[in-house]
């Protein structure tokens, strides 16, 4: 399956700015598409604290919703995944938001497990 991850990313935008919003305190902050073509989401749960990172691989995603609809995607992604409260975070050393943030390595990862 083949998702346009830069829709998918711009729905989750979308999704963060509304009003009445499911999760009216998580915050955009920034959104992109990975060289290896993976959505990534970043947020936060308080203004001024610390940046959430989410990140999808949408070609495993899809096929758990049997679409390849980035806005179907993105809301069940928002609703099971942003809306819901944080688990663990995780500092990682990845790039997966270089350019999105200025200190990308203070990006606080949730569901990502660290390289043991």
């Amino acid at each position: 399956m083949t998702v346009n991850a830069a829709k998918f990313v711009e729905a989750i935008r979308v999704k963060l700015g509304e009003s009445p919003s499911i999760a009216p305190e998580k915050e955009w902050v920034a959104g992109g598409v990975t060289k290896d073509g993976d959505a990534v989401v970043l947020y936060r749960t308080i203004s001024g604290g610390p940046v959430l990172g989410r990140r999808w691989n949408l070609q495993q995603f899809a096929p758990l919703f049997g679409t390849e609809d980035a806005h179907v995607l993105a809301g069940a992604a928002y609703t099971s995944e942003i809306a819901e409260p944080e688990g663990p975070t995780v500092r990682l050393d990845v790039t997966w938001a270089a350019g999105l943030v200025d200190s990308p390595s203070e990006v606080l990862w949730v569901g990502e497990m660290p390289d043991a």
